[in-house]
C-alpha cells in the first residue's frame, strides 16, 4: 500500500512538474514575442509604408524623425519597439539619411503605434498618407 502511495505522489509530482515547466516556457516565449512588439519588422511592409514619403521627399541629405512609439528614454519594451522602426525608416529611406529628432527641415513623423497621430511641436504637415505615415516641415529659422 505504502508502494502504491508512493508511486501515486511521484506521478503527481512529475505532472505538477511538466505543468510547471510548460507554463514558464509558454510565458517565456509570450515574453520574448511581447518584447519585440505587435508590429510585424519585414522591411517590405515597411517599404510599402514609406514608399510615398521616398518619392514625395525633395532632394535632401537627410530627414528628421519623430515617433509614437516611445524613444530610448521609455523603458526597455518601448525602447525596443522605438529602435526597431526607427531602423527600419532608415532601411526603407536611405540613402537619405533618418535622424532621430526635429531639427531637420522636413521630418518623417512614423504614429505606427497605438495612440493618436499628434503634432506636438507645431511642426507643418506637408502630406499625410493616411497609413499612420506623416511627412512634417519645419521652417528654417
Amino acid at each position: 500500500m505504502f508502494e502504491l502511495y508512493s508511486m501515486g505522489v511521484r506521478a503527481v509530482t512529475a505532472f505538477v512538474i511538466l505543468v510547471a515547466v510548460y507554463t514558464v516556457s509558454r510565458n517565456a516565449q509570450l515574453e520574448v514575442q511581447g518584447f519585440l512588439g505587435p508590429h510585424k519588422d519585414d522591411p517590405e511592409i515597411h517599404e510599402q509604408r514609406f514608399h510615398a514619403v521616398k518619392a514625395a521627399l525633395p532632394s535632401v541629405q537627410s530627414v528628421g524623425y519623430i515617433s509614437n512609439c516611445g524613444s530610448p528614454g521609455t523603458g526597455p519594451r518601448r525602447a525596443a519597439v522605438a529602435l526597431k522602426e526607427y531602423f527600419l525608416v532608415r532601411y526603407v529611406l536611405a540613402p537619405v539619411r533618418v535622424i532621430y529628432g526635429i531639427d531637420d527641415e522636413y521630418i518623417v513623423g512614423n504614429f505606427s503605434c497605438a495612440g493618436d497621430v499628434t503634432n506636438d511641436e507645431d511642426l507643418l504637415v506637408v502630406h499625410d498618407f493616411g497609413n499612420r505615415v506623416v511627412l512634417f516641415r519645419r521652417e528654417r529659422r
